[in-house]
């Protein structure tokens, strides 16, 4: 069972809903859970078939799981499953629908037999003249393949009685008054018999609509089984996901390394991989070495080397080497299981089109029953009651709110799985829409643009005042995480200095470091934090990022680092410039090391020596002239930014506040990927687009066209029935899934 988890003084609640089968199905149990006091979210996904609600200590699991029964459909917790308990679960729930859509269409082919052979002259076994024989077996045909798909009628009527019917109510509404209607021509046709009326009971005979009640049963669970079928293969990338990790590893116990099932594994235990096996959790090397395939994560394809001290992910392959590792996360908390949450949140997320088709679905089902009562009475009128009847039906049976129900979230799931094959983790759907428009890309500098490994290439501090203040500024900078510091520790490490412990100091963001060691006050940090504080000096005319160094006020030198440009931070910027996206530099760093690289990289614009607070009003200036804004960067003083921008883009191997605030992840650090993700956004966007206008132009040609209005306007003596219109509405849902899945065929490489 999935914990349930706490998001401040909330909870969170993940729930596997029954039952539901179109975007009316959603807006029921979404209303159905909402009218609960203490409700403060509800999310749910059609494809995936499940629910997640944040609520407060008033509401419990009984009354939410009571709240979705009492709407219609069934509801338990949800359960953590293995892949291959998924696999199970579908193959057995697949063969039972199978079983009985072949019994069905077998029962089916009988009753067409029957019911059309006076037409085209076939034999039957007993005399052409006992119409109540050959309308009996046609009910008893039809009463069969009824009671085989009774969940239509279970669920369709269900909804009905509650007020909120969703598209099985039209299925059981069609399916029913046909029924109804060949039991009432039984009747007729048994009284004309009785008291003589031939001519009476072979209008009747000849005019029931048994075969269509069975049909439109028999094409709808047809439609409902392909649908599934596509719907296997919009999840295949999450499940290929899910596949990844193996079922055991060896784990160190009593001296010996074992082989153990995962559950048996916890955080701290020692394991063991061996050359060519799969890692089966995420953890940190503590003997040997490996060189590590990472694709399955992040789609590079090159294995990487690692050794003690390295981090590995679970999941991945060693394809050399062999090593021992320290678990550090397990479960829920491994970087795949956070990857595949992460794709199941997105698919489960609306991007505003589809909040829009919702409203919409959720009104849809009521309109389509009160507009096929109209067209019963209009048609009784102008023309006879079996031409209504059959129109009638033929309105219930031919909309479509499936489609509409479908057109986001398959894309969002294709698209959100495509991204997480190629190391772009995207949360929600909401942040594919705003990619889409994206207009300015701004890029943070150090460890973003620039490969953020620093060096120390030049020292302007003389050798004996190095000496005797190394080990403070080592001690002050071991409290800082920015990378600047840990170049700068690395130096004076590997020139033999010794650290010394400081305990009074504290990091200025955007600045640098403030302390004191003994009775001597130091400044480590920027030109503006020496400024602030008074200190006069001349800085170096040296190209490079400079760490200024002043003691009691009085100016030291300065260390001089300069970091490489990431390989593909060139292609980025000139494939965005061809986009017509503008391309942004915002950094700490001074004005003439920003613009230096701005130029080597062709960006423009250019903000230099801005502080974290300060991005965050740099990206609301860029917003203020009406420009889709996305951030990408990498440290905690880039949060603010990520959150003030429409899209937040982080990079994997940023800071866990970083990740936090943005809406896709990087996982490969790699800059051009951003262009990947606005390339993925733009296609999942536009198959959503075509989605819903295809639900929206289905159902917009195909209602007027069944209530028989294109038989005046159009077509003379044009009119379709209910067999038809069956087959018409499964087409027009699959169509749906089908289109979500060329986003697989999109092509992410490097152009």
């Amino acid at each position: 069972m999935r914990a349930m988890r706490r998001t401040g003084f909330n909870m969170k609640q993940k729930y596997k809903i029954t039952g539901m089968m179109c975007a009316g199905c959603v807006a029921n149990v979404e209303n159905s859970v909402k009218d609960l006091k203490g409700i403060k979210e509800v999310n749910i996904s059609l494809l995936t078939n499940s629910m997640e609600v944040t609520f407060t200590d008033n509401v419990n699991d009984r009354l939410i799981i009571d709240a979705v029964k009492g709407s219609g459909y069934d509801a338990e917790v949800f359960a953590a499953q293995t892949i291959k308990e998924i696999r199970e679960e579908r193959r057995a729930h697949l063969k039972s629908q199978f079983n009985i859509l072949i019994i069905s269409s077998i029962l089916l082919v009988i009753l067409m037999y029957v019911a059309m052979r006076p037409m085209i002259g076939l034999p039957l076994p007993w005399a052409n003249d006992l119409h109540l024989v050959t309308i009996g077996v046609q009910l008893g045909l039809a009463f069969i393949i009824a009671i085989l798909n009774y969940h239509f009628f279970v669920r369709g009527f269900k909804s009905l009685f509650k007020g909120k019917p969703n598209m099985d109510a039209l299925t059981a509404l069609g399916s029913s008054s046909a029924l109804i209607y060949g039991i009432i021509a039984f009747i007729i046709t048994a009284i004309s018999l009785n008291n003589g009326d031939h001519a009476k009971a072979m209008a009747y005979a000849h005019n029931v609509y048994i075969e269509a009640s069975a049909m439109i049963l028999v094409f709808i669970s047809i439609g409902k089984y392909l649908e599934e079928l596509a719907k296997v293969k919009t999840k295949s990338s999450l499940e290929k996901l899910m596949g990844l990790v193996p079922d055991n590893g060896y784990k160190l116990v009593d001296g010996e390394f074992i082989m153990v099932p995962l559950s048996e594994i916890e955080v701290g235990d020692i394991m063991r991989v061996n050359p060519g096996a799969k890692i089966p959790l995420d953890g940190e090397i503590v003997d040997g070495y490996g060189n590590i395939d990472e694709s399955a994560i992040n789609g590079e394809a090159a294995p990487k080397y690692k050794t003690i001290g390295d981090e590995v992910i679970g999941a991945t392959t060693n394809r050399s080497g062999s090593f021992e590792f320290r678990v550090t996360r397990t479960g829920e908390d491994t970087m795949l299981n956070q990857i595949i949450k992460m794709v199941e949140d997105a698919a489960g997320s609306k991007a505003p089109l589809q909040i829009l088709a919702d409203k919409i679905a959720g009104i849809f089902v009521p309109i389509i029953i009160v507009l096929s009562l109209i067209v019963f009475a209009a048609w009784a009128i102008f023309s006879n009651v079996e031409v209504a009847f059959n129109l009638a039906i033929t309105v219930l049976v031919i909309s479509c709110p499936c489609a509409l129900g479908l057109a986001t979230p398959v894309a969002v799931m294709v698209g959100t799985g495509k991204g997480a094959e190629h190391g772009i983790l995207i949360k929600n759907a909401k942040a594919l829409d705003e990619l889409n428009k994206v207009a300015a890309v701004i890029f943070d500098k150090t460890g973003t643009i620039t490969t953020g490994f620093l060096t120390v290439n030049k020292v302007t501090i003389d050798n004996d005042t190095l000496k005797e203040t190394a080990g403070v500024i080592m001690g002050l900078e071991r409290l800082n995480d920015h990378p600047l510091a840990l170049a700068l520790i690395s130096y004076l490490e590997e020139n033999g200095h010794i650290e010394e412990k400081v305990s009074d100091a504290h990091y200025m963001p955007g600045l640098g470091m403030v302390g004191k060691y003994q009775d001597d006050d130091y400044l480590i940090g920027n030109a503006r934090l020496l400024h602030e504080n008074g200190v006069q000096f001349s800085a170096p005319s040296d190209i490079g990022t400079h760490i200024y160094v002043a003691k009691n006020g009085v100016y030291l030198g300065a260390f001089i680092l300069q970091d490489d440009i990431k390989e593909s931070s060139l292609l980025t910027i000139k494939e965005l410039k061809k986009a017509g996206i503008r391309p942004i530099l915002l950094t700490g760093d001074n004005a003439q090391n920003a613009t230096h690289l701005a130029q080597k990289l062709g960006i423009l614009e250019v903000y230099s020596e801005v502080l974290p607070d300060e991005k965050a009003k740099t990206v609301a200036l860029i917003q203020s002239h009406g420009l889709t804004v996305a951030m990408v960067g990498d440290g905690i003083n880039d949060a603010p930014a990520l959150e003030q921008s429409n899209i937040g883009i982080a990079l994997g191997s940023g800071t866990q506040i970083a990740l936090d605030s943005a809406d896709i992840i990087l996982v490969n650090d790699d800059p051009y990927d951003v262009l990947k993700a606005i390339k993925l956004a733009k296609k999942v966007t536009k198959t959503i687009k075509w989605n819903l206008f295809w639900a929206f132009f289905y159902n917009i040609i195909m209602i007027p066209m069944a209530a028989g209005l294109f038989n005046f306007a159009i077509f003379n003596h044009f009119v379709l029935n209910p067999m038809i219109a069956s087959a018409l509405m499964s087409v027009s849902s699959i169509f749906v899934v089908i289109n979500a899945l060329f986003i697989k065929r999109l092509k992410m490489k490097k152009e």
